[in-house]
């Protein structure tokens, strides 16, 4: 993410943003790579959608600064459009299921498809207007955390204390990163930044 901003929008990374993002990897590696040796085939793929969520965010974050609040949501329902026609056209080629198993699951479909997906992605386009993208990536993030707590709460599951550290580090490395950059300077240097 903080590469993708420095090629394609040349901005300045700071120290206490590179801190936050090596602090929220290593929460996330300890979150998902607990005892296992060695990088396996599914961490590249996470690694590779890692690589597309940044540029993802990126691209929402210099396109939603040129548009209005009303393109904004015209953007989203566009965004929105083509994530359900490739969903479709994938589900079909690779997912084996019958008209029965489609019925029975429509309204989790639908839930998923408009509130997730429709309402969603139109409120993260929205924020990410307001937001520096490294912050913004850095929020968005909690849904693993989110995700975790939500099992905990419904399924019942359990937390080890390794999962436990991994969220205290990625929640830190958010309140680092909403931190003004004047409490990371001298008071005698004169820095700006607009976050």
């Amino acid at each position: 993410m903080a590469l993708l901003l420095l090629v394609i929008e040349r901005k300045k990374i700071y120290p206490e943003e590179w801190f936050s993002i090596f602090v929220a990897i290593f929460g996330f590696y300890l979150l998902t790579n607990p005892g296992q040796n060695g990088l396996k085939t599914n961490d590249l793929i996470l690694l590779a959608s890692a690589f597309f969520f940044g540029t993802h965010v990126t691209s929402i974050h210099y396109l939603m600064t040129k548009l209005s609040k009303l393109q904004i949501f015209y953007a989203s329902a566009v965004q929105f459009a083509v994530v359900s026609i490739l969903a479709f056209v994938t589900s079909h080629s690779v997912e084996n299921y019958t008209q029965t198993a489609l019925v029975s699951s429509i309204s989790g479909i639908l839930y998923t498809g408009i509130v997730v997906g429709g309402i969603g992605y139109s409120l993260q386009a929205w924020g990410q207007k307001y937001t520096h993208p490294t912050t913004a990536s850095l929020i968005l993030s909690l849904e693993a955390v989110f995700a975790a707590i939500g099992a905990h709460l419904i399924l019942k599951e359990s937390f080890t204390t390794t999962e436990l550290i991994a969220f205290s580090l990625i929640f830190v490395s958010i309140i680092i990163i909403e931190l003004p950059h004047k409490y990371f300077v001298k008071k005698s240097k004169k820095h700006s930044r607009v976050r």
